[in-house]
């Protein structure tokens, strides 16, 4: 009796929500409002040679996503940049289009890189 109670309040799995990443159209509108700099602390030339700079440590991020869209090396940078920047993780899964695991997982692959640069 009791395993029958426990099984009728058992909750269906629900789907995997597929997530929309829009970094290009957010990068336009960034650019167009000229906000880049406040939302990152730093220039865009800053943050493509920070990409540059990290991007050995966090290429393999590109084939670990389970979305149709990959997690790309400029994705993994500015969520860490966003986090650091005092950014909520709520904010970081709206802005950037990533679950909750992957804007943990996201922000702690650019710490390690961070901490492991020459």
């Amino acid at each position: 009796m009791m395993q029958a109670i426990f099984l009728s309040y058992r909750r269906e799995r629900r789907s995997r929500w597929q997530y929309e990443r829009q970094w290009n159209k957010l990068l336009e509108k960034l650019r167009h409002q000229g906000k880049f700099h406040t939302r990152f602390r730093m220039s865009e030339i800053a943050f493509n040679d920070l990409v540059e700079l990290l991007r050995p440590a966090l290429k393999r991020v590109i084939c670990n996503s389970r979305s149709k869209q990959p997690i790309f090396v400029e994705l993994v940078v500015a969520i860490g940049l966003r986090w650091l920047a005092g950014g909520s993780y709520q904010e970081i899964e709206d802005v950037f289009g990533v679950s909750t695991t992957e804007a943990y997982r996201s922000r702690n692959k650019f710490i390690d890189a961070l901490l492991n640069c020459n």
